[in-house]
């Protein structure tokens, strides 16, 4: 479920559970217990009380209401937008002979058609619900154990700090912690690092080159996104079924190089795209880094960065935890801060050859 739910419910609890914790004023009416013939039996007075009134099912149904309109809203929005920015991918790769921009653009169509069709039965067949009913169970027990954690430790007005700060009595229960997310990139015009044993010299070819063809302790290829370990050899000028049909072409790492310097407008997607391609990439490395575009290697893309940021929030407040995220960009220059063996796919060869 898409994070901008979960914080309509969180506020929904945050805004209108606390209302629903009231003292109301009663009367009830009191009289003696006589014999029907003793006056003092014949008079009765009224006494009045306070009864503290939680009404939680509102908030629940609130809840449950927005999560499900929500979700089906998000979900037929965010599959428009997939098609819409998948087809430019389609086409645009298609006119500037960009396959691996098509087959992206392919895939993320067909994606989000079927997270559609996913969602649509999940709501319809009430299995989201059910999600839902488990899941607000599951944060009742949370919550009952950390009181009983914190009612062990602490008391008087420690206690109730704690338990305010977690929103433990009422509101989105969580606790607001700050996290810090950190993006590597590579610097295609970064010297190699200086070393006390070694004197500098203005023949010195870039860090990158220098890890890729005298080190061979990186494959810059694979980290620009034109190989995969399990790929077959192939040449920069292989046409594109069979690029298409090589296992390592899908099995390929999503890195995302951009040109330095001014780019054009466009790009598409929602994300600005300017990358090498692997003939540049050879230019590059044939001329030891005197030739060719000069570019960054970013270890994900924007689109995948928030994704992950997005489900570590999800997952973070099913432990009570709500991270605030902030983004920070990190230039790495150590091979052993690359990390590029193995792969997502069940097929991925576990090491790495550099060529």
């Amino acid at each position: 479920m898409a994070i901008e739910c979960v914080e309509i419910q969180e506020w929904i609890e945050d805004e209108i559970s606390k209302p629903f914790e009231e003292w109301e004023e009663r009367q009830e009416r009191k009289c003696k217990k006589r014999k029907w013939y003793d006056p003092r039996g014949w008079f009765c007075w009224l006494e009045t009380y306070f009864v503290k009134v939680t009404r939680w099912v509102v908030v629940k149904v609130g809840k449950w209401a927005v999560r499900t309109v929500c979700k089906i809203v998000a979900t037929i929005i965010g599959t428009i937008w997939d098609v819409l920015t998948g087809l430019w991918d389609v086409f645009a790769g298609i006119f500037t002979g960009n396959w691996r921009r098509s087959l992206d653009g392919l895939i993320k169509i067909l994606l989000s058609l079927g997270n559609l069709i996913l969602t649509l039965s999940h709501v319809f067949t009430f299995a989201d619900t059910t999600l839902f009913i488990y899941e607000e169970y599951n944060r009742g027990k949370l919550k009952a154990y950390v009181r009983k954690l914190l009612e062990s430790k602490y008391s008087g007005e420690e206690l109730q700090k704690i338990k305010d700060t977690l929103h433990l009595e009422h509101g989105a229960f969580g606790y607001r912690i700050p996290m810090r997310a950190v993006r590597t990139f590579l610097d295609s015009e970064d010297p190699i690092p200086p070393d006390p044993n070694v004197p500098p010299s203005a023949d010195d070819p870039p860090n990158l080159v220098k890890l890729h063809k005298i080190d061979k302790v990186i494959n810059l290829y694979e980290l620009c996104g034109f190989e995969s370990p399990d790929q077959c050899p192939s040449g920069p000028d292989d046409g594109f079924w069979t690029r298409f049909g090589n296992r390592g072409y899908w099995n390929r790492k999503r890195y995302k190089t951009l040109k330095k310097g001014p780019h054009p407008s466009g790009g598409g997607g929602g994300e600005f795209d300017n990358p090498i391609s692997r003939g540049e990439l050879g230019t590059y490395l044939e001329s030891n880094g005197k030739e060719g575009p000069k570019f960054i290697v970013l270890c994900m893309r924007d689109g995948v960065l928030n994704t992950k940021l997005r489900a570590a929030e999800l997952k973070g407040r099913e432990l009570g935890l709500m991270p605030q995220w902030t983004d920070d960009t990190v230039k790495i220059t150590l091979p052993e801060h690359i990390r590029q063996k193995g792969d997502h796919m069940i097929f991925a060869m576990t090491t790495l050859s550099a060529s």
